[in-house]
């Protein structure tokens, strides 16, 4: 959208020699006139702009596209075709819409639109990486702040302590968990989500590292009034049985529990009535565990 507002984007329409004076500078040769809005690329970019609208699912996304399309609104609206996008010719100082162009032409001819084969199709793009387990952490929150808004637990970002203490009163080492549950203001567990495979076999080999247990065990014994129980979130692997798999631990030590919860991301992702009783099965899973 803000692209379309560029000088680039009138085109030339006839062929007489001008020139633009400008204070003290020399005079900038002008080789067209006059300029018009209406013309194959613009034609391109709103079938392309169009196009987009109708296959994207953010609104955010569909908003720009929208206001894209209110600033060519005196474009004639034509068919996105393969003759239409192969009759754009750009000139020198239009080559900032080669990749909008080439996108045009990935979409006539029906290539696919998976990013990871981009540049087979010859497609230009701007690539993003995630870390994985960050999404999973949000998703985790995320999923459980629904699932337990009609109960009286409530999912909060626990603040950051400090670990250790110098004699000279310097804190250092911060703890941050996951996911604190909270009731009437008050931290009654806590949960942490780790991107990490579960292995099947016996509960002692579940593949659960100690580092994890140590760390889970640390924030149950540092946020709560005592200890608070722990939770600790997995994707659910092909081997766990039950709706929403479990396994829970007694830490002796401590005189409370610690429960592994496998989470079903194909479900939680899936339709909206997957997704809702996924959240039904976990809300059972932390309020027994709590």
């Amino acid at each position: 959208a803000s692209q379309a507002r560029a000088s680039a984007w009138d085109r030339p329409q006839g062929g007489r020699l001008l020139f633009l004076e400008r204070p003290n500078s020399p005079a900038l040769p002008i080789e067209h006139h006059p300029l018009q809005r209406d013309h194959a690329l613009t034609q391109v970019l709103r079938g392309l702009a169009d196009a987009l609208a109708r296959r994207v699912r953010s609104p955010r996304t569909r908003a720009l596209l929208g206001t894209a399309l209110d600033v060519l609104a005196d474009t004639a609206a034509v068919p996105l075709t393969p003759e239409l996008v192969g009759s754009v010719q750009l000139g020198r100082f239009e080559q900032q819409w080669q990749p909008l162009v080439r996108l045009a032409a990935a979409l006539v001819r029906g290539a696919s639109a998976d990013p990871t084969r981009a540049a087979a199709e010859g497609i230009a793009l701007r690539s993003v990486l995630f870390r994985l387990e960050h999404l999973f952490e949000d998703l985790v929150r995320v999923t459980l702040r629904r699932a337990l808004r009609s109960t009286r637990l409530r999912v909060v970002g626990a603040r950051g302590r400090s670990l250790l203490t110098s004699p000279a009163g310097d804190s250092f080492i911060t703890m941050r968990p996951d996911i604190a549950f909270t009731r009437s203001g008050r931290v009654v567990g806590i949960g942490d989500a780790k991107w990490k495979r579960l292995e099947p076999g016996k509960p002692s080999k579940r593949g659960v590292r100690p580092a994890d247990v140590y760390q889970v065990g640390t924030y149950m014994c540092a946020y709560g009034p005592g200890t608070v129980p722990g939770l600790v979130f997995y994707p659910r692997a092909a081997w766990m049985t039950g709706a929403t798999w479990t396994e829970a631990y007694d830490i002796a030590a401590l005189g409370t529990k610690l429960t592994l919860v496998g989470v079903d991301l194909a479900r939680l992702l899936g339709p909206r009535e997957e997704r809702e009783a996924v959240e039904i099965e976990l809300r059972g899973v932390v309020e027994a565990a709590l």
